[in-house]
């Protein structure tokens, strides 16, 4: 995302478009086309990725899934990491 490629020297790859605030076409082509090789995650390791920063990147992640189809957006929040890390299924809330 936006916010933690400019805060970052590393060599992150921006999914979003230049506005910083929806996915680029393209990657929510791919995204759409192949929903079972992604899993959303953060790189929060130091104290300075915490708090504001972390919600931030929480806002627009929470955006640009809401552009996505349904299972898609499950797929790629948590899923996958259920699939792949055989976790119990989120039990969503009635």
């Amino acid at each position: 995302n936006p916010l933690a490629v400019n805060k970052s020297c590393e060599p992150w790859t921006n999914m979003f478009d230049s506005s910083g605030s929806r996915l680029a076409a393209d990657w929510k082509r791919i995204v759409v086309r192949h929903p079972e090789r992604f899993v959303l995650g953060f790189d929060n390791v130091w104290a300075e990725h915490w708090s504001d920063f972390y919600l931030g990147q929480i806002a627009i992640w929470r955006e640009a899934l809401r552009e996505l189809p349904e299972g898609v957006a499950h797929a790629v929040a948590h899923r996958n990491a259920e699939r792949l890390w055989r976790l119990p299924p989120l039990q969503e809330k009635k």
